[in-house]
């Protein structure tokens, strides 16, 4: 982990999830800015009179002090909060929203392989959550649309993949983007225009514009199914979270 042997070292992250340990612990999963993914005890935690609070909770941005044994397991010492988000714990989509978001990064990630990049756009995305979005679903699709395109599964959407025509009909996974009519393969889903450019846009546009963003029901669906698809064939991963984020007609 960056040099790092035995002993103790400070670390700012974001908190990604938590899981029991025993009758009073738990583990806990950041994502640090320095250390890219660390898993991490956080002894007592779970006592009324934790000296931890609510400072480990999901989403929180905090400083750390871990120390490092010879355990893949390191442990907490020290925690203060840098940023705690309130909006996105009163609002059932945004909450769904950030748990996508903070599962994507978790199944993407490597333990102790430093990405600044990730770290970057995570802390955007939650942030840009937690300033109000019209459609927070859409915001944890535009993260997955980045962060994959950053990971370099970046689609030609414009126009054809393999021959450069303009007008689209498909998408290709193994290619890796739009296809024409004369180009389609059997196996390629239909992609309509409005969901291409639909993606075009998550991937082009700053947060404030995706915050502010809404796309028809239907259009939502098929782009949030054609990219989490794309994503998933590459990566062979899987994002339940992502299954379970509520389509516009749920909320």
């Amino acid at each position: 982990m960056g040099g790092h042997g035995i002993g103790l070292y400070r670390a700012q992250g974001i908190v990604l999830r938590g899981i029991r340990l025993g009758e009073a612990d738990r583990i806990v999963t950041f994502f640090t800015q320095a250390h890219g993914k660390v898993r991490a005890v956080a002894k007592g935690i779970r006592k009324s009179k934790s000296r931890f609070g609510g400072r480990l909770d999901a989403f929180t941005h905090v400083d750390l002090q871990l120390y490092r044994g010879r355990s893949d397991l390191d442990i907490v010492t020290q925690a203060e909060i840098l940023g705690r988000p309130r909006r996105i714990r009163t609002d059932y989509a945004s909450f769904c929203a950030a748990s996508a978001i903070a599962d994507a990064v978790d199944r993407t990630s490597l333990e102790r392989e430093r990405n600044v990049r990730t770290f970057l756009l995570m802390r955007s995305a939650i942030q840009a959550l937690e300033d109000g979005a019209d459609d927070p679903p859409l915001l944890a699709y535009a993260f997955l649309a980045k962060l994959a395109a950053m990971a370099g599964l970046n689609p030609t959407l414009p126009v054809c993949v393999v021959c450069g025509a303009a007008r689209r009909v498909a998408f290709s996974h193994s290619r890796g983007g739009a296809v024409c009519a004369g180009c389609l393969d059997r196996a390629d889903p239909k992609a309509p225009d409005a969901v291409l450019d639909a993606w075009s846009a998550l991937l082009a546009d700053e947060w404030a514009e995706l915050r502010g963003r809404r796309l028809p029901v239907a259009t939502q669906r098929e782009l949030g199914a054609l990219l989490l698809s794309f994503v998933q064939w590459h990566t062979d991963s899987r994002f339940r979270a992502f299954t379970l984020l509520p389509t516009a007609s749920a909320r």
